[in-house]
């Protein structure tokens, strides 16, 4: 490392630190007005059941498509059906996770939608659970957000 870099990796650090310090001088000197108005425990948001369970399908997902990975690299090529699933659910379900979190006018209609992609994945998991638990445990998550769905589809 030439002297140059090292100033400059210096330089770096040092408007880093000084930005995390003045970020916390902000918040220590916030006045607690600026949050009038806005209850500290406000309770459950009313779709924390739904936001709950596309988040765990999604992450659930995140390792079924790693485990696929690893078996494609094994040569197991029937899990490419099971990756290309699970991809298609993870994307609906971080779209239901963000339109539950913020209450939009359109959840139900794509919760009706998701149902199709969560059972889709659900089933297709199903075909592996026995000798892939990720697998298993992917389809539980599907099978968990495709009931939480179903509640606000009806």
């Amino acid at each position: 490392m030439n002297r140059r870099d090292m100033l400059v990796g210096l330089g770096a650090v040092a408007i880093t630190a000084g930005v995390a310090s003045a970020a916390e001088k902000i918040n220590e000197t916030a006045p607690a007005a600026a949050h009038a108005g806005h209850s500290a425990d406000m309770g459950p948001h009313k779709n924390q059941a739904l936001i709950d369970a596309a988040d765990d399908c999604s992450k659930k997902g995140l390792l079924c498509i790693n485990h696929c990975l690893a078996s494609f690299a094994a040569g197991e090529k029937e899990m490419a059906q099971c990756a290309k699933r699970v991809l298609e659910a993870m994307a609906v379900c971080d779209a239901l996770r963000a339109t539950a979190a913020v209450e939009s006018k359109n959840l139900s209609a794509l919760a009706r939608a998701a149902m199709s992609f969560c059972k889709d994945c659900e089933d297709e998991c199903r075909k592996h659970e026995k000798t892939h638990a990720t697998c298993k445990e992917c389809a539980d998550a599907c099978a968990k957000c495709l009931v939480e769905c179903k509640k606000l589809a009806a």
